[in-house]
């Protein structure tokens, strides 16, 4: 092998070798976020979790505020107390819990025992009677009495966040915030609700790309039946 030869083959071996190395740092700069290579990662600074203004609820003893990461927003219940329903996260924020004052014993207290789960959605009963001429005077209306509470406890879909696109478990409570009692577990969603005035409340929801109608006998807080609806096969 000539020495012309061997110079030649030398700087071929450096090119390579120069290759080798810029494709690595490369590598290294313009990896995607998340990747196990990357070191020294800051951590996600977690949200905080504010007690938000009280309200009274109205014809009983009590008030109701929420956990939020948002900043106070006394709008925050406004469809709650006019429709009796109320969902979390329309306004950009997570609901982490309720909590109740009971005005009587000037105690306060939880509704969940941990701010972990997010509260997606919660329906008081019986509605206020909707009244379509703002000119005729509302007529009288029963206090709410139950609480039916979606809550979602663990992230079932795998895209590390706890939101209403994962499985939610339906609960009951007093007006009060009492006695809380999970009846009805892997909704999907939750298509209606009837109050009747045996205190039965009738849920249907579903769950799984099948749909169900459930009976809620509210004092013993339990399912009394449920049914699943016989609406053809290519209805999910």
């Amino acid at each position: 092998m000539t020495s012309r030869t061997k110079k030649i083959l030398l700087l071929l071996s450096g090119l390579v070798l120069l290759g080798i190395v810029c494709a690595a740092v490369a590598f290294v700069n313009f990896r995607p976020p998340g990747s196990p290579f990357v070191e020294n990662q800051t951590p996600a600074t977690p949200k905080a979790k504010i007690l938000g203004p009280f309200r009274a609820i109205e014809g009983t003893d009590y008030m109701i505020s929420s956990v939020t990461d948002s900043p106070e927003d006394p709008r925050i219940y406004e469809d709650l107390f006019s429709s009796a329903r109320w969902y979390g996260g329309g306004s950009g924020y997570n609901q982490y819990n309720i909590v109740f004052l009971d005005v009587t014993s000037e105690t306060v207290y939880p509704l969940l025992p941990t701010n972990d789960f997010e509260v997606v959605s919660m329906e008081g009963f019986p509605k206020p009677v909707p009244v379509l001429d703002p000119s005729v005077p509302a007529p009288p209306r029963d206090p709410v009495a139950w609480w039916l509470i979606s809550v979602v406890k663990a992230d079932t879909n795998d895209d590390k966040d706890v939101s209403s696109l994962d499985k939610q478990t339906l609960s009951i409570a007093d007006v009060g915030g009492r006695g809380y009692t999970e009846i009805i577990q892997e909704v999907d969603a939750v298509l209606g609700t009837a109050f009747k005035e045996n205190n039965t409340l009738l849920v249907i929801y579903r769950s799984n790309e099948k749909n169900y109608l459930a009976r809620v006998d509210l004092p013993s807080r339990q399912v009394s039946s449920t049914e699943e609806l016989q609406l053809g096969e290519e209805i999910k």
